[in-house]
C-alpha cells in the first residue's frame, strides 16, 4: 500500500512538473522591448509631485502578446512596480493604458480614442483598441457613449479581465471580437495617466498633462490644447519619440502623428 501510494504522488509530481514546465516555456506571438526612461511624452513632460505618481510608473519596457484557447493575452510591462492605491478591480488606479491594433493595412481610424491628443498615419490606422483603467462598472462606457459614435465604439473594447504581478500587467481579449493574432498586424500601446474626475478628465478619463505640474497633475505641456497627453508609447528602434509626440501643431490644427509597430 505504502509503495502504491509513493508511485502515485510520484506519477503526480511529473503531471505537475510537465504543466509547470510547458507553461513556463509559452512563447508570445509578439514581443517588442521599449526603451527605459522615455516616459516623458514629447520630452518635457514630468509626474505630478504626489507619491503615488512613482518614477518609472508610466515607463514601458515591454510589450508581448500570447494567444490562449479563446482569448488574446496582452502584457505591458513597466520601469516600476504597478501600484493599486485606490482599489481598481483590473489590479490598476493610476494609469490608463489604450491599446491599438492594425490587422486590416487597408481601412480603419485615424482619430484615436478621446483624451489622447495624437492621430494615426493615414497608411497605420487602427481597426480595434483596447481601454484599460481601473474597470470601476460602467464608467467609460458611460462617457464613451457620448463622445464616440457607434461605428467607432463597436471596434472598442473595455477590459474587464486583467490582473497584475509586479511590473506586469495582463489584459485579456476574445478573439471572437479581436480575431487571432496573426503575422502582419501592427501594435501601439498608449500610455497616459487616468483620472477619475468628469470635472477635470480630458476625454475618456485620461489625466490632461498641463504647463505646471501640481500634485495630481502631469506638468511641461504647452496647454495648447493639441499636446499629447501621452506619458509614454511603442517606438520602431530607430524611432525618435520626442520628434513623433512634438510633432502637434495648433496653427495647422494637427495632433501628433503616431503609427502602429509592425511585426
Amino acid at each position: 500500500m505504502r509503495q502504491r501510494l509513493s508511485s502515485v504522488i510520484f506519477i503526480a509530481l511529473i503531471v505537475f512538473l510537465a504543466i509547470s514546465g510547458a507553461q513556463g516555456a509559452e512563447t508570445p506571438v509578439v514581443s517588442l522591448a521599449d526603451p527605459a526612461g522615455d516616459d516623458y511624452g514629447p520630452g518635457t513632460y514630468v509626474y505630478p509631485t504626489n507619491s503615488v505618481f512613482s518614477p518609472g510608473a508610466f515607463d514601458i519596457v515591454k510589450f508581448e502578446v500570447y494567444k490562449e484557447a479563446d482569448e488574446a493575452r496582452f502584457e505591458i510591462t513597466l520601469a516600476e512596480s504597478i501600484a493599486n492605491p485606490w482599489g481598481g478591480p483590473n489590479g490598476i488606479s493610476v494609469q490608463m493604458f489604450q491599446i491599438y491594433v492594425d490587422s486590416e493595412r487597408s481601412s480603419g481610424f485615424a482619430e484615436c480614442i478621446p483624451g489622447a491628443n495624437v492621430a494615426f498615419a493615414d497608411d497605420s490606422r487602427w481597426d480595434k483598441a483596447i481601454i484599460c483603467e481601473g474597470g470601476w462598472g460602467t464608467e467609460v462606457e458611460d462617457i464613451m457613449a457620448g463622445l464616440v459614435d457607434d461605428d467607432m465604439r463597436s471596434c472598442i473594447h473595455v477590459a474587464k479581465k486583467a490582473s497584475v504581478t509586479g511590473r506586469t500587467i495582463r489584459i485579456w481579449v476574445p478573439v471572437s471580437w479581436l480575431g487571432t493574432p496573426s503575422p502582419g498586424w501592427g501594435y501601439q500601446v498608449l500610455l497616459m495617466g487616468q483620472e477619475g474626475s468628469k470635472d477635470v478628465m480630458d476625454g475618456i478619463k485620461v489625466r490632461r498633462v498641463l504647463r505646471e505640474r501640481t500634485e495630481w497633475q502631469f506638468g511641461g505641456s504647452d496647454e495648447s490644447g493639441y499636446h499629447p497627453n501621452v506619458l509614454d508609447m511603442l517606438t520602431e528602434p530607430e524611432a525618435d519619440q520626442k520628434a513623433i509626440l512634438g510633432s502637434y501643431s495648433k496653427e495647422k490644427d494637427t495632433f501628433a502623428i503616431v503609427s502602429h509597430v509592425y511585426l
